[in-house]
């Protein structure tokens, strides 16, 4: 429940919404193909990590960067496919190339987002001062640190060449409906499996009984992964409630 009072937008951009719950509300953006808003959590999810956050030292911060990356890749398809063309998904796009080349000059080696396994472009991009390590970290958690998305986008592409550009041109011959049931389906599947993993390492822990709140390590989960109970009367009755969200009964409901 808290995660959709996340996403639609009940806590306004208060920034002291978990750094892992703004995480949980930009997949789910991101599984609606709502990129704009999927983005500005994402970011979020980062500044709520502090102003020293770093993948190393931080379980939040590690998870909610890896997750961005794959975000920005998935936007970066679709503009490159011809999927989305405004001025905003290009800003997407942008913004996934510079962070790629300075989170490499950083050490970063973006496990799930494919764009880390050739960096060379990403990292041509940049001005020449965000080659050492350090600066190039810096460079990154500082427009991670801006107030708004327009500020994180402004201090981003500073970083850039002057020449700096989107670089795809998109193929016009495409069938926009299959792709978007593509996205759709990627989304969908992405985020289900990346809960359930989570949930398995106890990398993302719930202690509480989602229905009267009781803390303990004997709750069990629901199979969904998402909520989990002290008691069968507890599940049962918190019931009517969670059904409307559970995705193994809306994907049943949907065969």
């Amino acid at each position: 429940e808290i995660y959709l009072d996340v996403t639609n937008g009940k806590f306004g951009q208060n920034e002291t919404t978990p750094a892992s719950i703004r995480n949980m509300a930009a997949l789910a953006f991101k599984r609606d193909m709502d990129y704009v808003q999927a983005e500005r959590e994402y970011v979020g999810s980062l500044r709520a990590c502090g102003p020293n956050w770093h993948w190393k030292s931080s379980d939040d911060a590690d998870h909610n960067l890896q997750n961005m990356m794959i975000f920005y890749e998935i936007a970066h398809r679709a503009v490159h496919s011809g999927l989305l063309s405004d001025q905003a998904h290009k800003k997407m796009q942008l913004s996934c190339f510079l962070l790629v080349g300075l989170l490499s000059n950083a050490g970063y080696h973006g496990t799930g987002c494919t764009l880390f396994q050739n960096p060379g472009l990403y990292k041509s991009m940049l001005q020449k001062e965000y080659k050492k390590p350090r600066k190039a970290l810096k460079a990154v958690i500082d427009a991670t640190m801006t107030a708004t998305i327009e500020d994180y986008h402004s201090v981003l592409f500073s970083y850039g060449k002057e020449n700096t550009q989107y670089l795809f041109v998109p193929d016009r011959g495409i069938d926009k409906t299959e792709l978007i049931r593509q996205q759709r389906e990627a989304a969908r599947n992405g985020s289900r499996e990346l809960v359930a993993s989570q949930f398995a390492t106890g990398s993302l822990t719930v202690e509480e009984c989602t229905y009267c709140r009781t803390k303990g390590k004997d709750n069990k989960c629901c199979p969904c992964k998402i909520v989990q109970y002290c008691s069968k009367e507890c599940q049962a009755a918190h019931w009517p409630a969670h059904r409307k969200v559970c995705p193994l009964k809306i994907a049943k409901a949907k065969k």
